[in-house]
């Protein structure tokens, strides 16, 4: 295994919660370099000091995870992150919208998240 695998492993991923728009510009700006869109963001995941990923707290979840920086432990952990600030919350149960396209597809179910209803997603600005 090379050295920078090694490093790269080592490194914990922190999540931190967006505050003001300048931030969230950011985050916005990174998930569109790794062609994704944000659906409003509350939080952001930070991995050796770049932007890997961000969710909301709510009942229904929108989640970015970056496609070539952040691994499947990476994912895990921003996770179990959000399903904490989930349950601070009251939020006892959520749904995730995730494509068709998307690396979790092979893995979601596995995680202990059940199969809802196939439907088409919308965005509308107002």
């Amino acid at each position: 295994m090379n050295e920078n695998k090694n490093k790269t492993l080592r490194i914990i991923p922190q999540v931190r919660r967006l505050t003001n728009t300048q931030d969230l510009a950011v985050v916005a700006a990174a998930a569109k370099y790794n062609n994704h869109q944000v659906f409003y963001p509350t939080h952001y995941v930070i991995k050796d000091s770049e932007i890997i990923g961000c969710f909301n707290v709510a009942p229904t979840v929108h989640w970015w995870m970056h496609s070539e920086k952040a691994t499947t432990w990476d994912s895990l952990f921003a996770i179990g992150v959000l399903e904490t600030l989930l349950k601070e919350a009251g939020i006892s149960d959520y749904i995730m919208p995730i494509a068709d396209e998307s690396p979790y597809m092979s893995i979601i179910e596995k995680a202990g998240f059940e199969k809802g209803a196939s439907v088409s997603f919308y965005r509308k600005r107002i």
